[in-house]
């Protein structure tokens, strides 16, 4: 089943400061809920289930807990971070990527303020423009459109000293990509088994960008479209429900070292 995603332009939130945890050692983890759309708690708590059962201590920032400067301490020591909430258009070139968490936290507020010592994998769970596909596309955006969301998305956590970068809009496309990837499948192994039972491998191959180490592959999977979806939309406060002809959608992504694999990355943390 396929999550519909949801954009939305929200007014920046007022929230009262959290107490951070103490980290030690290097199986850490965090997962965010990102602020002004409809939780999926189930989901993301089936990932903490995951996480946990393979040795990571987990911090949750869950919407309304969700600032910042406590992400940001969190994550330094962090090996794998998801997010799930809303994508912004406010990525390094103008394009997608960033968050919505307390604040708008733009692609260069990522690139520039986090601090990812540990290689840290950057998970989006069903972000607009996340892995190409946004809840306010009408028509197919065509291959070199996804392609920037994704280096949109993807570019800043990576800049900030992440190892990979994957993107799933599928309930709980987040838990069996983690599943694999703990076996030790490679990053584009896991992508390759994540697009087997309902979309195409549309792209996995080298992608050059002078900011992105020379190994860096990305990957993207697509579905052809048609049918009826029911795609939300908020905008200044209002939202609208329509109906649409589904269009070729983006669905699945990763930007890394195709052969990056958790061994690779605990490696890299020591």
């Amino acid at each position: 089943m396929i999550k519909f995603l949801t954009i939305a332009f929200v007014a920046v939130l007022s929230l009262s400061l959290t107490k951070n945890k103490t980290l030690d050692g290097p199986k850490i983890a965090i997962c965010i809920i990102g602020s002004d759309t409809e939780p999926d708690y189930a989901s993301m708590n089936n990932t903490v289930s995951v996480l946990q059962r393979n040795g990571y201590t987990v911090v949750k920032f869950f919407d309304p807990n969700n600032q910042w400067e406590a992400i940001k301490r969190a994550a330094s020591e962090a090996s794998i971070i998801v997010y799930d909430g809303h994508g912004t258009e406010m990525g390094i070139d103008g394009n997608y990527g960033g968050l919505v968490i307390d604040d708008f936290i733009s692609g260069k507020r990522i690139a520039s303020e986090l601090k990812l010592k540990r290689k840290a994998l950057v998970i989006y769970s069903s972000v607009c423009g996340g892995a190409g596909s946004s809840a306010s596309d009408m028509n197919d955006i065509g291959i070199e459109e996804a392609k920037r969301r994704i280096l949109g998305s993807g570019l800043p956590f990576i800049l900030a000293g992440a190892g990979a970068y994957f993107a799933i809009n599928e309930v709980n496309g987040v838990e069996s990509f983690l599943n694999n990837w703990f076996e030790e499948e490679s990053l584009s192994e896991c992508f390759v088994k994540a697009t087997s039972s309902w979309y195409n491998v549309e792209f996995n191959g080298s992608f050059r960008d002078q900011r992105l180490p020379a190994n860096f592959q990305m990957g993207i999977g697509t579905q052809e479209g048609g049918g009826v979806s029911t795609v939300t939309s908020t905008v200044n406060g209002v939202t609208k429900v329509r109906q649409i002809v589904s269009p070729k959608s983006y669905d699945i992504a990763y930007l890394g070292n195709p052969f990056f694999t958790h061994q690779m990355s605990m490696s890299l943390n020591q």
